[in-house]
């Protein structure tokens, strides 16, 4: 488990008030709910949560990759000091390339069948994020022997770092052609080859078996001490959480239900739904799981009135089912969205 570390006065991503809904058939949905982030610089921050929870919504809406509409994003996102909301397309792309790499959640299918691995990164390399000025343009970059020589070296070197077997064969491979764990260390390695300040990895050990898994979360744990960049990571295995984080956001509904360091979470949790995780963890002993959470996430077109977690919450009364209620703050990192502690009635 990582040592407590304070909220930073300077962080490198700060989201306030972030809101996401959908245009459907089945009417509006409201998925994210008025989010409030941090992410300091060197610092590992992790957001956790059942699938559907909102999550992967969320830095969807921070990177920029939501369409509007049927999407329609509210609040502000401020990268080291830019309010990213204000940038044009083409200032948002050059910043993902660039500024903010992104580690999308199914290494399978998140890259090109049809390009050999080493031509897609080293197109990375060339391009970033950036469109080329027309296709003479790109054309020219990407043909020049010596830039492309330049590039692929950049690619190779790269996944040596992500310690990618045989490193030569994969970049002249196809996607397809790669193992799961493979392709997890070339996603990584394409998000790593410009050099970000911030890494966001939406659940980088999805689809590989635990062996795989657990050698990509070293390898991830490695380039933290290494690196000292700043991450934001997407899960919902609070193992993966306790392991790698400075400080854990809980999120269930659309909603940041609690947040605090790893320690906080890990030894007071204080909100139903963060207690209910933690008692659905595995635990190597002879005795039965201590609990869960029964129920579902709920409906976004029509979310559950007062504290969307009511439904399923143990302690739930008729303040829960009227009210949302307010962040609690308990210290300077931890809080909680609780009728009980807003009514200072933990009981």
């Amino acid at each position: 488990m990582r040592t407590n570390e304070p909220v930073p006065d300077d962080p490198v991503l700060e989201v306030s008030d972030l809101s996401v809904g959908f245009e459907g058939f089945d009417g509006y949905a409201d998925v994210v709910s008025d989010v409030d982030l941090s992410v300091g610089r060197g610092e590992v921050v992790t957001i956790v949560g059942e699938t559907g929870c909102g999550k992967s919504v969320t830095t969807k809406a921070i990177t920029g990759l939501l369409e509007e509409p049927p999407a329609h994003v509210s609040g502000t996102v401020t990268y080291d000091g830019t309010d990213l909301f204000s940038l044009s397309d083409e200032e948002r792309a050059a910043l993902n390339g660039d500024g903010i790499g992104m580690v999308f959640q199914d290494p399978m299918s998140s890259l090109n069948p049809v390009f050999e691995l080493g031509e897609q990164l080293a197109d990375t390399v060339q391009f970033g994020g950036t469109s080329p000025d027309g296709p003479l343009s790109y054309l020219r970059r990407r043909y020049s022997r010596s830039a492309r020589s330049e590039a692929r070296d950049r690619v190779r070197e790269i996944l040596t770092q992500v310690q990618m077997p045989d490193p030569d064969g994969a970049m002249d491979s196809y996607p397809n052609e790669l193992s799961g764990g493979m392709c997890q260390r070339a996603l990584i390695a394409q998000a790593l080859l410009n050099e970000p300040d911030l890494l966001i990895a939406d659940e980088p050990g999805t689809a590989l078996d635990v062996t795989i898994h657990d050698k990509i979360l070293s390898l991830l744990d490695d380039l933290i001490e290494d690196r000292e960049m700043s991450i934001l990571m997407i899960t919902h295995n609070l193992g993966v959480a306790r392991k790698l984080s400075d400080r854990i956001y809980i999120m269930y509904g659309g909603r940041i239900v609690e947040s605090g360091t790893t320690a906080e979470i890990f030894e007071a949790p204080k909100h139903p739904y963060t207690q209910g995780l933690l008692a659905s963890m595995p635990r190597l002993s002879d005795e039965p799981m201590a609990g869960g959470i029964s129920g579902s996430v709920p409906e976004y077109e029509d979310p559950p009135e007062g504290c969307r977690f009511h439904p399923r919450c143990p302690y739930a009364d008729e303040a829960c089912r009227s009210e949302q209620p307010p962040a609690k703050a308990f210290s300077e990192t931890a809080s909680t969205e609780c009728v009980r502690y807003a009514l200072e009635d933990p009981g």
